[in-house]
């Protein structure tokens, strides 16, 4: 068998053979591009989920206060709708002629 010679290489194939066998000095960002990206992506959901959650609580606290200064005003209405009733009473016990009034008999 008559082994046939391998071509003979020319000058852009022998330039672009040294070039893919040296070593390159640079780092490769590619491979830590999507570790990158992903602790980007994560970082950026724990915010959003932090502000999420602080507001949430700001609006619950609100909720509170709304629930809070109603259950005061209606507190307060109460106890003075009891104050003029107790007044109401009170003039009419220290009238004299209630007294009176009350005892007697409708005959």
């Amino acid at each position: 068998m008559d082994p046939t010679p391998p071509p003979a290489p020319d000058s852009v194939l022998l330039a672009f053979d040294r070039m893919a066998r040296a070593k390159s000095r640079r780092p490769e960002l590619s491979r830590y591009a999507y570790p990158i990206a992903i602790a980007l992506l994560a970082a950026l959901l724990a915010g959003l989920a932090y502000l999420i959650v602080n507001e949430d609580r700001e609006l619950q606290r609100d909720a509170l206060n709304r629930d809070v200064d109603t259950l005061v005003q209606s507190i307060s209405l109460r106890l003075e709708t009891m104050s003029e009733a107790a007044t109401k009473i009170a003039l009419n016990v220290a009238d004299a002629g209630y007294n009176e009034r009350r005892f007697t008999s409708a005959t």
